[in-house]
């Protein structure tokens, strides 16, 4: 009950914190809210690749399917308002702290079952991944967590590039 709450919350705040403006196939807009718990798994993640360290992804399972991870486990996701290789999120700032980017580093590399070719790193040295800009969630703080399913806007990314919801999302 507390999480579909939090949920809640996290979707209202969304709407108004990092709403695009941009128009969707989708019925819903969104972004992220919440708090950031300090020192997190993908915090640490992204700083190392920020750094200098190439990111390395690989692949994950939750229980909707496989996704697409960081070398921690860290659930990767990509915002549908996105264009391209600009962010709709990076400006904003709640959405910028609730949604870190993955940086590249020198050059990603993927694991079994990464689509290696698919890999490459954004003008900003952000990582994409079948041309989709890869962020964190800052809801989810240990490896295999996906929390930010559900959240309108917001997909964990299959290794096939594709978009991995929850039914009826």
């Amino acid at each position: 009950m507390k999480r579909l709450v939090f949920i809640a919350m996290l979707a209202a705040t969304l709407l108004a914190a990092c709403s695009s403006g941009s128009s969707s196939t989708k019925s819903s807009s969104g972004g992220a809210s919440g708090s950031t718990k300090s020192g997190n798994s993908s915090t640490k993640a992204a700083s190392a690749a920020a750094s200098g360290g190439a990111a390395a992804v690989k692949v994950g399972t939750i229980k909707l399917g496989s996704i697409v991870t960081d070398q921690a486990g860290m659930t990767l996701y990509y915002f549908e308002a996105d264009h391209g290789t600009t962010s709709a999120c990076t400006p904003v700032p709640a959405c910028k702290s609730n949604w870190p980017a993955v940086m590249a580093g020198a050059s990603p590399a993927g694991g079994s079952g990464i689509n290696a070719s698919k890999l490459a790193v954004a003008p900003n040295g952000q990582l994409t991944y079948y041309g989709r800009l890869m962020y964190h969630f800052a809801g989810d703080h240990s490896a295999g967590d996906a929390n930010g399913i559900g959240i309108p806007k917001w997909y964990p990314i299959s290794p096939q590039g594709k978009e991995v919801s929850a039914p009826g999302t």
